[in-house]
């Protein structure tokens, strides 16, 4: 007997073989897409990386990892630097070496001030490494450059000191001599006048600093100026008229020296006079009886120049790189006894920087002192 066959039609064969064929599309689709997003989450891994490290190598803030024997493990750029580190072998000194040791044994953040140098002063803080299983012996540091906040709590603790110091001389001379103006009887006229005049006189340099005090407050602000096309001659004649009687009441004599024709300046006429002022009355104050103070202009054809000289006592090279100071005044012999803030040459420069010019100072002790303001050309022509 004959077995039947089976027939199967080409269709149904046909139809297995795309079904398969799209199987293995569908797999090999899978294990590419799914190798594509392995590799798309590999790249934001490594670009953060890549940029996190950039981050730390431009911090302005330095650091670094060490072990317990003060061995660097990794330092940024700063740290090296602040801390004068070889990158390629670097290595703490045995002071920050004590440093980490304590750190990595208690277990407990430490900060630490060095003085590298009279003008440089580094603060660190060391700190263990915290995470779910931290090395033992692994101190993460920080560098920091505190030199200039150090600066600035030093200046303005000499800053109140002095203004302190200045506040309470007039203060002391004005309740003293209230306190004789009560006790004095009303024959005691003499007195009364001298009490009088001492109050008065106080009064005024109490009223003198304070001004001085608020107007230096505003220039450091940004008080607008009010410029205008100046011709500094006319004004340098005004300071020097405005202190003349003073000078010849010392004995001391006010000399100009002036091109015919000088160009123009921009510039706040009020403010830029105060420059001059402020400089013509430092030298009248300081300068013996019988001195010459010498103002003199020119041109560089960039600038205005403007010299105030004198032949007085001087000022000593120590002393030279500070006077421009708030509240800082030359100790010498010859000065305590002449009344000042030491603001005016604080003032002074501020304002010759807001008219975009410069001041410079030159002195030899016992010959004289020359202050030297530069000031930029206006557009208009000379007059």
């Amino acid at each position: 007997m004959t077995e039947p066959v089976t027939h199967i039609s080409f269709d149904l064969i046909g139809a297995a073989i795309i079904l398969l064929a799209l199987l293995l599309a569908a797999t090999g689709l899978v294990l590419l897409t799914s190798w594509y997003w392995k590799r798309r989450r590999a790249r934001p891994s490594t670009f953060m990386v890549e940029q996190l490290e950039a981050l730390l190598d431009n911090l302005p803030l330095g650091l670094l990892l060490t072990d317990r024997e003060g061995q660097v493990l990794w330092c940024n750029p700063e740290a090296c630097q602040l801390l004068s580190l070889d990158r390629a072998s670097p290595r703490l000194d045995e002071g920050l070496v004590s440093l980490v040791k304590r750190v990595a044994e208690s277990r407990q953040s430490e900060l630490h001030e060095l003085q590298l140098a009279a003008d440089v002063r580094l603060q660190l803080r060391a700190m263990p490494l915290d995470g779910p299983s931290p090395p033992d012996d692994e101190v993460m540091c920080m560098v920091t450059d505190v030199s200039g906040r150090r600066h600035q709590e030093e200046f303005y603790r000499s800053f109140i000191q002095n203004i302190s110091h200045e506040l309470l001389t007039p203060l002391a001379a004005i309740a003293g001599h209230v306190a004789n103006i009560k006790e004095c009887s009303i024959e005691e006229v003499e007195s009364w006048r001298y009490s009088q005049d001492t109050i008065e006189r106080e009064v005024r340099r109490l009223t003198g600093l304070t001004s001085n005090l608020l107007l230096l407050s505003r220039l450091e602000s940004g008080v607008p100026l009010r410029l205008e096309s100046t011709n500094i001659g006319v004004v340098v004649e005004e300071a020097v008229a405005g202190l003349l009687r003073v000078a010849q009441a010392k004995g001391i004599e006010l000399s100009i020296q002036s091109p015919p024709r000088l160009p123009r300046t921009r510039a706040d006429r009020h403010r830029i006079k105060q420059v001059f002022i402020n400089l013509l009355d430092n030298a009248v104050k300081y300068c013996p009886e019988g001195s010459e103070v010498q103002v003199r202009l020119e041109t560089d054809g960039e600038s205005i120049i403007v010299e105030v000289a004198d032949d007085g006592p001087g000022i000593p090279p120590e002393d030279l790189p500070h006077i421009f100071e708030k509240m800082y005044r030359v100790e010498k012999e010859s000065t305590r006894a002449v009344e000042g803030s030491g603001l005016g040459l604080s003032i002074v420069k501020r304002i010759v920087e807001l008219h975009g010019g410069r001041i410079a100072v030159e002195s030899t002790v016992g010959k004289g002192t020359t202050f030297r303001v530069k000031l930029p050309l206006a557009e208009a022509s000379p007059s």
